[in-house]
């Protein structure tokens, strides 16, 4: 469980590099649509086995969302050094609020769901499981949280 602690902190570590990212635009609708039917499901779940099914899609759109924002904060980085008027550094500009903002709504939906599993008692093998999941997530963030503050940095 020491794994998983350390993959919470790191998640709640990025949170801030987010939120520093220049013009976050406003939550989408139906973001706590999406969370009031996480919880619904979460309460007809009774099985350990689908709670790790519903983490292990979460992590899987997290993963992409955290891929998609380090590209763009390294793009974003590239074109500051080199020509910061550039039409292609105005789009990336443009993307990465968005994609930060898509990021964050994945990463709280991924918590939400680690919040309710660690509320339950595991067995050796799904704990395997549940660690291998966050083992995952963990060195991506970490890296998308080092993107982020190198780009917040050069803006």
């Amino acid at each position: 469980m020491r794994r998983a602690l350390i993959a919470l902190v790191m998640l709640r570590l990025a949170v801030p590099a987010l939120a520093q990212v220049k013009e976050m635009p406003t939550c989408p609708d139906g973001y706590e649509q999406k969370l009031v039917a996480h919880k619904f499901t979460c309460e007809k779940l009774k099985s350990v086995d689908d709670l790790l099914d519903g983490i292990e899609e979460a992590a899987d759109d997290l993963i992409g969302h955290l891929k998609v924002v380090t590209a763009l904060a390294r793009d974003g980085q590239l074109w500051a050094e080199v020509d910061n008027d550039h039409p292609d550094a105005q789009k990336v500009r443009d993307l990465l609020p968005g994609k930060a903002l898509e990021l964050k709504i994945a990463s709280a939906y991924y918590e939400a769901q680690r919040d309710e599993l660690d509320k339950r008692d595991l067995s050796k093998a799904q704990e395997e499981r549940y660690l291998s999941i966050v083992d995952e997530v963990t060195p991506l963030m970490q890296r998308c949280t080092r993107e982020l503050r190198r780009y917040n940095a050069t803006q």
